[in-house]
């Protein structure tokens, strides 16, 4: 990412740079095994072991629940990865 911003995830958690990797802050967002994320600017996707996505539209500041992996009326999955395609209509 420009600006030295990165991020990081791992089990339970999710963390951002703004300085090139030198200090690192935790994110608002937690309840799986997050194993990947899809980074476009501000916007990123995260998926979890669980089955959870998650989405922010502002660099990590408030996160939107697109699937609760938790939930157990919901069928079960194991996410690895996510890729976003962006589809004009």
């Amino acid at each position: 990412q420009p600006g030295g911003i990165g991020y990081t995830c791992g089990y339970g958690f999710m963390q951002k740079t703004t300085d090139n990797g030198l200090s690192w802050r935790f994110l608002d967002i937690d309840g799986d095994n997050f194993t990947a994320m899809d980074i476009h600017g501000d916007k990123i996707w995260v998926c979890g072991y669980n089955g959870s996505i998650y989405q922010t539209t502002n660099g990590g500041s408030h996160w939107n629940i697109l699937r609760n992996g938790n939930d157990i009326t919901l069928p079960g999955y194991h996410l690895n990865d996510i890729i976003y395609i962006w589809i004009n209509h």
